[in-house]
């Protein structure tokens, strides 16, 4: 299936301008971001301990 650029960027553009949701979007992008941050901190912190 082929999708058309232009429609493409369109509704990415749309999406980028549209306010609504914004915490709930970030938060889904950036939670998993945090959270395996805070898991490799932990490692190298246990790492440096033994």
């Amino acid at each position: 299936m082929m999708v058309d650029t232009r429609k493409k960027h369109t509704l990415f553009r749309a999406f980028m301008k549209d306010r609504g949701g914004n915490f709930g979007t970030m938060t889904a992008i950036l939670l998993p971001v945090l959270l395996a941050g805070a898991g490799v901190a932990m490692d190298l912190a246990k790492l440096v301990q033994v």
